[in-house]
């Protein structure tokens, strides 16, 4: 990302709208962290941030000059909130972070997006297969419901986690919204539900609902799908380790044996 520019357009207000390439979540963490902003709005190809003028010198710096970041090998995870194996891959993904010099970016890939029916299954046929999935969640010591939540939809909770990355709270967020489908059984598409799962974990709740009212991730949500569709992912939770595509129920081994082969360092 050396070298890039910003588009700025002025306004009378004294504040200034920068818009850049699309950038990654941490970068655009890093630029709000070290700018005054009073918003941020990701397009398909696009961010936008609306900075305060006097602060237009301080961010085509900032944007100019990215970190130098050595070591830590990024891995996309495809996850969607309906499977009990995206809920386990939570332990996975910070288990392998803490052994490897490897950090995961969790990106949303809905099973069921507004297009695709929600699955119909008779109930005996349900019961019978969470007798046995619900044992995957407690092998790695996390509470799970007595009878299997429900197939929901899923694109607003990616989309309140989009946020919690930028704020830098992605962790709190994603244990709490997989918590609330798999042990609660709530709603986490209800924009509402959301802002009270964001406030019991410390995240503004107000913002994340207004972020998701408005669609704010929209783009970036299609974004992650194509890139996944493009990667060969054709289920949730698949890691992509430099070309190498991992899916399984158990996928520790799978994915030690991918980062060693990518030459990914143990820390």
């Amino acid at each position: 990302m050396a070298g890039l520019t910003a588009e700025y357009t002025p306004f009378e207000t004294g504040l200034v709208d920068a818009r850049t390439p699309l950038l990654p979540a941490d970068e655009i963490r890093r630029i709000r962290g070290q700018v005054t902003c009073h918003g941020v709005a990701i397009y398909q190809d696009a961010v936008v941030f609306r900075i305060p003028a006097d602060q237009q010198q301080r961010f085509a710096e900032l944007l100019a000059n990215p970190p130098v970041r050595e070591g830590d090998a990024v891995v996309a995870l495809y996850y969607d909130f309906n499977t009990p194996f995206g809920y386990t891959s939570t332990v996975i993904a910070d288990r392998i972070e803490r052994e490897y010099r490897a950090r995961f970016d969790w990106r949303g890939f809905e099973l069921f997006p507004d297009w695709r029916p929600l699955l119909q299954v008779d109930i005996g046929i349900v019961r019978e297969r969470w007798k046995r999935n619900r044992l995957i969640p407690l092998k790695y010591d996390l509470p799970v419901a007595d009878r299997r939540p429900m197939y929901r939809r899923t694109r607003n909770a990616m989309a309140a986690l989009e946020f919690a990355k930028l704020m830098g709270q992605q962790r709190p967020l994603r244990d709490a919204l997989f918590r609330a489908a798999w042990v609660d059984d709530r709603d986490i598409e209800d924009p509402s539900i959301l802002k009270d799962i964001a406030i019991e974990v410390g995240v503004d709740g107000l913002a994340v609902e207004a972020a998701v009212v408005s669609k704010q991730f929209d783009a970036l949500l299609d974004q992650y799908r194509q890139m996944a569709i493009e990667a060969g992912v054709f289920g949730a939770p698949s890691f992509v380790i430099g070309r190498q595509l991992v899916w399984a129920r158990d996928p520790y081994e799978l994915i030690v044996e991918a980062l060693e082969r990518e030459g990914v360092a143990k820390r």
